[in-house]
């Protein structure tokens, strides 16, 4: 017999597992779509593992608990697959840390150690095998199905100085009308386009004794917010192009080298086209030359994203860093054109 939650699917990178994760525990359901929109739309630098974009939502470790309730196990636990078979039969969704060394399908299989998280949504009975999602060693994120003894070494398998947690999650079903979603878009566009902080304006709201706020919880208050993010890549790109011409080669640890900065900035044109096609909040006339801009940003930024691989692998040098630069510079423009009119759209 087959054990399945129920799942959303498609082969798009949100810039990090986590956040792929979340979306496909939610969206399964077209109810929850709003939260694509109010998660989704805000973006920032973090400073972990390299600066980087990213979104200011931190996926399933902040997400409303109205949405999903979540429950934390620290430490190593014993019997890891009865206790994940469990969980899927008592229709929670499960993400733990594993060695990927010890995890086929993936880029560090039997080539080294690397600690990082995997989702599991279902459990085969007659296979004895578990149903996951993750990213596979071409960096797709696939529907991949493991045998339970391979989970259970890539569990056990971690190393002594690693920390073990197992997560699970249990969707909720969100009451209709909590938000008043046109608004609160509105209010994050408008955000957005300033490059003021969400989340001081939320905190000002909690002070302010106004209730049901949409919090980003665990965002800090980091210095480039929304259309800023352009303002960071460049300048970062402009320090690598920088030492390029000084030195004749080129020096990764100073330049842009999180390839998830582009995912981020590529997936956050697809929010924005399904955004615009939803008619809670556009009237779906006179949408075309609209999406068509957003389309051809998400193109732009392909094409940066596809130049700075090809600079990382010793490729390139000056031209392309000043192509990426000359391109997203443009980019800037015309997202800040795009943002502004469907800001404008919202306020009709």
């Amino acid at each position: 017999m087959k054990y399945q939650l129920p799942i959303y699917y498609e082969d798009r990178n949100y810039g990090s597992q986590y956040q792929n994760y979340f979306l496909s525990m939610i969206l399964w359901d077209e109810d929850n779509v709003q939260y694509l929109y109010l998660y989704y739309l805000m973006l920032t630098v973090k400073h972990f593992q390299d600066c980087h974009v990213d979104y200011s939502f931190d996926g399933p470790i902040a997400c409303d608990n109205r949405l999903m309730r979540r429950y934390v196990v620290y430490g190593r636990v014993e019997n890891v697959v009865s206790t994940i078979i469990m969980a899927i039969k008592n229709n929670s969704y499960v993400i733990l840390n594993v060695n990927e060394k010890f995890l086929s399908r993936r880029e560090a299989y039997q080539a080294y150690d690397f600690r990082h998280d995997l989702f599991i949504y279902g459990f085969d009975e007659e296979q004895n095998s578990f149903m996951t999602l993750g990213f596979d060693e071409d960096f797709h994120y696939r529907q991949i199905e493991y045998m339970a003894d391979e989970v259970e070494k890539a569990y056990y398998g971690m190393k002594e100085e690693w920390d073990y947690d197992i997560t699970f999650y249990k969707n909720e079903k969100n009451p209709k009308g909590i938000f008043e979603i046109k608004k609160e878009v509105a209010c994050l566009i408008d955000l957005y386009i300033s490059g003021n902080s969400y989340c001081k304006k939320k905190l000002n709201d909690f002070f302010a004794g106004s209730e049901n706020q949409i919090a980003l919880c665990n965002e800090s208050f980091y210095e480039f917010q929304g259309i800023q993010v352009y303002d960071y890549l460049i300048s970062r790109i402009s320090g690598f192009a920088s030492v390029l011409k000084r030195t004749k080669i080129g020096n990764p640890s100073l330049g842009v080298t999180d390839i998830r900065s582009f995912h981020v900035m590529i997936s956050h044109k697809y929010v924005l086209m399904k955004m615009l096609s939803d008619q809670r909040l556009f009237e779906q006339e006179k949408n075309q030359e609209l999406e068509m801009q957003i389309k051809h940003l998400a193109d732009r930024l392909t094409e940066c994203k596809m130049l700075l691989i090809y600079m990382l692998h010793g490729k390139g040098g000056i031209r392309e860093g000043k192509r990426i630069l000359s391109i997203l510079k443009q980019c800037r423009k015309d997202e800040y054109d795009v943002m502004s009119k469907l800001l404008l759209k919202l306020q009709e």
